[in-house]
């Protein structure tokens, strides 16, 4: 498993507690860290910032505009995720 150094904000373990195994909306400002929560909600990272080895989960991601796609993108193969 690969690493990130990702320091969870107390809000962000609250809120994945809370989500853990149901459908969620997650509303809060832009650039405050829902979508760290997200990867761990999707199973994609754990809490230690391990990534689960490429192909062992599926997620699809949408965003509003394209460069935000863009970096989404950019994150995750940087992360070392196979990216389609």
């Amino acid at each position: 498993m690969a690493e990130i150094s990702e320091t969870f904000y107390p809000w962000q373990l609250k809120a994945w507690e809370t989500i853990r195994g149901k459908d969620a909306v997650l509303a809060a400002p832009t650039g405050s860290g829902k979508t760290w929560v997200a990867y761990l909600w999707s199973g994609l990272m754990d809490l230690q910032g391990r990534i689960w080895p490429p192909g062992t989960r599926r997620v699809i991601f949408t965003a509003p505009i394209k460069a935000l796609s863009n970096e989404r993108y950019l994150e995750l193969r940087r992360m070392g995720l196979d990216v389609g």
